[in-house]
């Protein structure tokens, strides 16, 4: 079993990383924060895993060395436009 398979690859950045609650019981801050922390999220949507290990396949190819730049967008054009296909 590949080992991309079955697994949510997440590409997103996220400033969620740097927010700290504070330590010392500021309960108003905190408030605020969390607050702050709502207002800024946003739902994620997700690739369907089909499309997410054509990807991941695609990619170890590339980054291993295994095909070039050129090589990848066809591969990926090909596959991604099969997939869409077979949907429909």
């Amino acid at each position: 079993m590949p080992p991309w398979e079955g697994k949510r690859v997440h590409i997103a950045n996220s400033d969620l990383d740097d927010i700290r609650l504070g330590s010392d019981l500021d309960i108003e801050r905190d408030r605020e924060t969390q607050l702050d922390m709502i207002d800024q999220a946003r739902p994620v949507r997700e690739l369907p895993l089909e499309l997410q290990d054509i990807i991941y396949e695609e990619l170890v190819l590339y980054f291993e060395g295994g095909i070039a730049e050129d090589m990848l967008i066809d591969h990926l054009e090909s596959r991604v436009g099969l997939y869409l296909g077979e949907r429909n």
